[in-house]
Formats: structure tokens, sequence, C-alpha cells
């Protein structure tokens, strides 16, 4: 464990409670999820432009295919991620702005690329610097039953700092006019300290174990900065872009989450899932870097 550990989960808590997971909005301006896409021979090629003043992007100029039906969510980050299994790359954009039917110019605010056989850090579509596919908590994963990875999550602010193996900050509470002892630093691994068999004797539905046995074996990294707290996830667009139905829904309506019918979506809570206060501890980042 950290030795500010206790401090760090106090402080995380007092942010807010967890942010609950959504369904129904898939591809609406109020979708911050984060979509996938798998490119195949045949899609079309589109020349990457990057529109923000912070010198040379990393993925200024690439040609990259990306399926035609692929969509952008609604929601100001734009994240949009396509996975070349043939090349061996992971694209990571973000603040799509243009993405032109057939092929063209792809335009973005920034993004970045990492191996898909590597070790998923060195973008830069997310403030830590992961691609942005590392941790993110996909409908897939749920319905099988297993999460074989950590998973990633946003917090409100961060100490202005960053560890391992996060590469860059975010936005700072001291930046918000907050204050910024204790808050936790980007890449910083929370993790629950249960037992499978403390999970298993939970009054939770399989979905609820599933994302605690996750956490309780891998943990979860502090990838951005945004909200209360929350675990980001894969955008519904990735299925319904192509005519699928969002599982994101399905998984809704099948533990009967209330629909909040003002903003024509699903509502999943987690907040009550665990006791985060007893059971949540930061794990030491050289740990994660194996040098202790």
């Amino acid at each position: 464990m950290a030795p500010d550990s206790a401090r760090v989960v106090a402080r995380l808590l007092g942010f807010g409670p967890l942010q609950k997971l959504t369904a129904g909005d898939a591809g609406r301006s109020d979708d911050y999820g984060r979509a996938v896409y798998f490119n195949r021979p045949g899609d079309p090629v589109f020349a990457v432009h990057c529109t923000e003043p912070w010198g040379r992007c990393p993925v200024e100029g690439l040609r990259v295919a990306i399926p035609d039906r692929a969509r952008v969510p609604g929601g100001t980050d734009g994240h949009l991620t396509v996975v070349d299994r043939a090349g061996g790359w992971e694209y990571d954009f973000w603040r799509v702005q243009s993405k032109p039917r057939g092929g063209g110019r792809l335009v973005i605010g920034w993004g970045g690329q990492t191996r898909i056989d590597g070790d998923g850090l060195g973008s830069y579509a997310v403030a830590a610097r992961f691609g942005t596919l590392a941790g993110l908590l996909r409908p897939e994963e749920l319905q099988s039953g297993s999460i074989d990875h950590a998973l990633a999550i946003s917090v409100r602010c961060d100490s202005g700092t960053f560890v391992y193996p996060a590469s860059h900050g975010s936005s700072s509470c001291a930046s918000q006019g907050l204050p910024a002892a204790d808050a936790p630093a980007i890449g910083t691994r929370f993790q629950l300290a249960l037992s499978p068999a403390q999970i298993d004797a939970f009054p939770a539905g399989p979905y609820t174990k599933t994302v605690l046995r996750a956490l309780a074996r891998y943990g979860m990294y502090v990838v951005d900065t945004g909200g209360t707290w929350g675990f980001v996830k894969e955008s519904g667009l990735t299925q319904t872009s192509f005519g699928l139905p969002d599982r994101w829904v399905q998984i809704a309506r099948q533990v009967r989450a209330p629909f909040w019918a003002p903003d024509r979506r699903y509502v999943i809570s987690l907040r009550d899932s665990a006791d985060w206060t007893r059971y949540l501890r930061v794990v030491d980042p050289c740990v994660t870097r194996r040098t202790c």
C-alpha cells in the first residue's frame, strides 16, 4: 500500500459519489463514452489532421483506415479509437471534429497511437497518455462475466502530479481553486481489498460482482479528470452505428435499471456495491513498476 493510502481514498470519496453508468445515450451530446472500432481491408482511408497548437501532433498526417459507419460520441471529448489488427496499432483520437463519408481528412483536436502487442502506454488522447482502450469498461465483458484487466477511472481533479504508469497530468485541484492535499495523482492505482469469497457473498447482481472482482484482482487507474469519480466506459455507438442493439441498454433492462425520462436514458448505479471507505486502498506505484 502507498503510505498515504487512507488519506487519498478519503479525498477521492470526498469528491462525491461514484458516478452512475448510463445507457441509451449513444451518439447524443451527453455521450461521454469512447467509441471503439476494428478496421478491415477495404475500409476508407483518412489522413489525420490535428488542430490544437501544442507542437508536433504524434498522428499528424497518418493515413488510417476507419470503418465508414464509425461514428463519434456527441460529448465534448469526442473520443474515437480505431484498432488496426493487421498493422498492430491502436489509433486514439480526441475531439474528432470531422469524419467525411468515404474517406478524406479526419480533423481532430489531438491524438496518439500505441502498439496492440505492447504495454498500452505512450498514446496522447487521454491525460495519462494511456491508449484509450486501456482500462475501458466494455459491455461485452460484463455480459461474459469476466473482466481480465484493470479499469480506468476519471476523478474530479488531480494533485498536479502524475505517477507511473502515467506520463502526464490533467486538471489539478489547485487550478480549480480546491486544495491539492491528498488528491490522487494521475496514474494512481486503487484496489479493493476483498477476497473472491467476500465478493461472492455480497447481495449484488452478477454484473456488479464482475466489476468488483476486477477491482479486487487488478484495480483501477486514474487516467483523466472530470465529474466526481467514475469508470470510463465504451460508448454504445460501437454497436448502434452498425445497426446492432446497444448492449448497455440490454444490461440496463436486465438489471431493471430505472429509466430517467427527462434525459431519455437508463441509469445503472454501482455506488452501494461495496464499502469503499473500508475496502478501497491505494497501491504504491513501485508495485506497478515492479521495483519493490
